[in-house]
């Protein structure tokens, strides 16, 4: 792979000693940098770094990249692709700073290496009047050992320097990443649509033909995962036969499902501990699932 010695010229970087979350200090601070996009926001720490649904993402200083990007698209572009994108993005500079191979993505937005999450990615957009503006946020897990995640995540989650046994400089991850991000972002705007699919279709299928849940809204659905449609939606062939498409949502576990009626079932019956919220499920309990 080649060495990014330099972040892209046209990149505005801006470094942060700690942030609640470079997604929201990006949104926050939109009128004050909208002049200088394309922008990069990158801290050493997040005090809020969040994930989807509401969830948390644990950021402690110096461990991992907070990183989010500031850019516009104009109106008409795929955006469902965007989470996409970034995901081949963090794969690709991965596989390049560290010679590992053998990240998955799990649609839409997560990276997972031997069934733990190294990489979560969170896209806010605003569709303006003539334009997009776009904010790819991206955590990667770079030099944690296991004991440095909170203990319910030791089994879950997963670092670079575990992996390997290395420790890596966050901005040469950083610089890569932009890099190799933004040579995608362009391929979305001029209409590569259908190479960011197939580089996605590649990076998903572990999960082909695999049982799996979907949670959208308040409703899960359960069936066979069949891979990625040809405008980048997840194929789900359910027990009747029929083929759904699904273009947001997430992919869940049975496990995690029987995790919940079981806490239902407790709490009706006097326990203490409640039932675990919609949307509060960590990301890879069925390491079953997930793993080769």
């Amino acid at each position: 792979m080649k060495k990014y010695n330099e972040y892209p010229g046209f990149l505005e970087v801006v470094k942060l000693a700690s942030c609640g979350s470079t997604n929201d200090y990006l949104r926050e601070n939109y009128r004050r940098y909208e002049r200088d996009f394309p922008i990069l926001v990158t801290a050493s720490r997040q005090s809020a770094g969040r994930g989807r649904a509401g969830r948390t993402w644990d950021s402690p200083a110096g461990m991992g990249l907070y990183s989010s990007f500031g850019f516009f698209l104009p109106v008409g572009v795929s955006l469902n692709l965007l989470p996409l994108a970034a995901g081949i993005s963090v794969v690709e500079a991965l596989a390049g700073i560290s010679g590992v191979r053998g990240f998955g993505l799990k649609w839409p937005n997560d990276i997972l290496y031997s069934g733990r999450k190294i990489c979560g990615i969170l896209v806010d957009n605003m569709v303006q009047k003539e334009r997009i503006f776009c904010i790819t946020g991206i955590g990667i897990n770079l030099n944690q050992q296991a004991v440095d995640f909170p203990r319910e995540l030791r089994d879950r989650a997963i670092s670079l320097k575990t992996i390997t046994g290395k420790t890596y400089e966050i901005e040469a991850v950083n610089k890569a990443l932009s890099h190799i991000f933004f040579s995608w972002v362009e391929k979305l705007k001029s209409g590569g649509n259908k190479e960011i699919v197939e580089a996605a279709g590649r990076l998903s299928e572990f999960l082909k033909g695999r049982p799996i849940a979907f949670h959208r809204g308040d409703k899960i659905t359960e069936g066979v995962f069949k891979g990625l449609n040809h405008d980048g939606g997840l194929l789900l062939a359910a027990p009747n036969g029929d083929k759904k498409i699904y273009y947001s949502g997430e992919i869940v576990t049975k496990l995690r499902l029987l995790r919940r009626e079981e806490l239902e079932r407790k709490h009706r019956q006097g326990y203490t501990e409640k039932p675990v919220e919609k949307g509060e499920f960590s990301d890879f309990e069925d390491e079953q699932l997930w793993g080769d």
